[in-house]
Parts: structure tokens; sequence; C-alpha cells
């Protein structure tokens, strides 16, 4: 959240980390504002993926991509997104998510 603010401050941001609760309060302001870019982690999109998929246009959940055949791969894939960034120290083969 801090490099978002430092490199991109006209964007809208929200952290999307939290426990159950504190989710679906996180859904509900999502209603009422788009954000430009939701952070997030691995474990909180698999928790959410049925909202996110639908909802969410930007997505990082980079640091747990390691190859294209996973589920998770293939849920970001479906994701109707513009862009997705993944933030990562791991090295990544290539993918396509088409």
């Amino acid at each position: 959240m801090n490099e978002i603010a430092r490199w991109l401050p006209s964007f809208s941001a929200l952290r999307f980390h939290a426990t159950m609760m504190e989710r679906e309060r996180l859904k509900s302001i999502c209603r009422e504002k788009e954000y430009d870019i939701y952070v997030t982690s691995y474990e909180q999109f698999v928790a959410e993926k049925g909202w996110f998929i639908p909802n969410v246009a930007k997505v990082n959940v980079g640091h747990c991509l390691k190859n294209d055949q996973t589920q998770l791969a293939h849920a970001v894939g479906m994701i109707n997104a513009e862009h997705r960034l993944l933030l990562t120290g791991t090295p990544l083969q290539k993918y396509n998510f088409s």
C-alpha cells in the first residue's frame, strides 16, 4: 500500500486482507466505490474468489503463482481484468492469462 501511495498517488487502492467479518465490511464498501487496485494475499483471494472473480478487475496474488496449471492461476485467469499485476520475488514462468 505504501508503494502504491508513493508511485501511483492518483490511484485508489484497497487493502483486502482481514477477518471474515471485516471482509464482509470491505465488500460492502466496494459496492459503493470502485477501486483501481485491490491488494490481497493468496489466502484471502482463495477465501473470497467467488466474490473477486465477478467484482474485481485488479488483484495482486502474484507471490503464490508458480505455474499456470494451478487452481489459483485458473481462478485469476477468470477475472475479467484490463490488467493483472503480479508482485513476487520468485522467478515466474511465462503465463498466458487469456
